[in-house]
């Protein structure tokens, strides 16, 4: 009755997963250059600090032109959200926009 998941290497760290493909000789996907997961979605601007934007101008660069302007529409969105937050931090004493 029922189901049982097994998960043989579900104890093993990064550096093991990546010590035994290069034992086995498999090959690497060129995003672990870059990131140190694989993305879920190859554009997503929803995460920032995993060094996307490298990976996808080496070698995505349409991709990243899509993935830049989405970036930019976020910062022109939340830029005047920003100031107003370092305007009531630092006391009216903010000069940058």
């Amino acid at each position: 009755l029922g189901i049982q998941y097994l998960f043989p290497i579900e104890t093993w760290t990064d550096e093991d997963v990546d010590a035994y493909l290069q034992k086995q000789g498999a090959p690497i996907h060129p995003c672990y250059e870059y990131m140190s997961s694989m993305p879920d979605c190859k554009n997503c601007s929803g995460w920032w600090n995993e060094n996307r934007a490298a990976y996808l101008q080496a070698h995505h660069p349409e991709m990243n032109e899509i993935y830049q302007s989405r970036l930019d529409l976020i910062r022109s969105l939340s830029d005047p959200q920003i100031y107003s937050f370092n305007a009531e931090l630092f006391g009216g004493q903010n000069d940058e926009q």
